[in-house]
């Protein structure tokens, strides 16, 4: 077949038809998934500063990398509300200790549930997970928490063999020679996936459970969930436990096992009953 009808896009050009959702990237201190964003071709990579690690070369990405702070930027509806999908990597602490109290401002929880409700897709990663929990409580448990912000976050992390549990995203790893793998980079541990009461598209009663797309098998814990997604409407809501770009990418490095998990997560939940249109 044609490279172009086997090719995503690399950015929005309605004269040729093409056209990719609006993302922001609230960049993480230690989940570096503009760089998994780069490598799906949506940017280009260069050698980071005094050549350690890599970057996004200035100019090349198809996504916003949002240079405010957390608070600034979820607080504001308007400047929220112009995306489809907003990711928030592992963020917000000193070492190994979670002090990132933003997810805990109740402005920012109803500015988080207002975006999903109206069809925006929220990416969430391990040190992270507060934003899940304290906007959308009942739907996942993670080990270790107590009513405090950052007490599931762990000192240090694991890398866990991962079974893929989606029969889709099974054989498209597959049909791209992947078929055993580790998620690397893990700093949560998710212990259970719950059944929560809510209303469909239509304001009905429903029960939606967080769908498991990978689980690991983690050191102490067992085989506990690393890849979920659930549905608020016609937005989803995803979070790994484990950092995307799992910190050793070079400017010609390709995608890590779970980076294409990841991209077909985003390609699977993307897809909804109804269109979503940024303000």
């Amino acid at each position: 077949m044609p490279k172009d009808d086997t090719t995503l896009p690399r950015k929005t050009d309605l004269t040729v038809h093409d056209e990719i959702p609006k993302m922001a990237v609230l960049q993480g201190q230690r989940d570096a998934i503009e760089v998994s964003l780069a490598k799906f071709g949506l940017g280009q990579l260069e050698p980071g500063l005094f050549n350690l690690g890599v970057q996004v070369k200035p100019g090349t990405a198809s996504f916003d990398i949002i240079q405010d702070s957390r608070q600034a930027f979820l607080s504001d509806y308007s400047r929220l509300s112009q995306y489809h999908i907003v990711f928030l990597p592992c963020s917000g602490s000193t070492g190994t200790t979670c002090d990132d109290l933003t997810s805990g401002n109740s402005t920012v929880q109803q500015n988080i549930q207002k975006f999903v409700a109206a069809g925006g897709k929220l990416y969430v990663t391990d040190y992270s997970y507060d934003y899940v929990r304290q906007s959308f409580p009942g739907y996942l448990d993670w080990a270790n928490e107590t009513s405090a912000l950052g007490s599931a976050c762990l000192p240090g992390s694991y890398d866990a063999n991962a079974t893929v549990l989606d029969q889709g995203m099974k054989a498209w790893l597959a049909a791209s020679g992947v078929t055993s793998f580790q998620v690397k980079q893990s700093w949560t541990v998710v212990d259970n996936v719950n059944p929560v009461k809510t209303t469909d598209l239509d304001g009905k009663p429903t029960t939606v459970t967080p769908k498991v797309w990978v689980q690991g098998a983690v050191p102490n814990y067992g085989d506990k969930p690393t890849t979920v997604s659930f549905p608020r409407a016609c937005g989803r809501v995803m979070f790994s436990t484990y950092h995307t770009e799992s910190g050793g990418a070079t400017v010609s490095s390709t995608l890590l096992p779970q980076e294409a998990a990841l991209m077909y997560v985003l390609l699977e939940v993307g897809v909804c009953v109804e269109p979503t249109i940024p303000q």
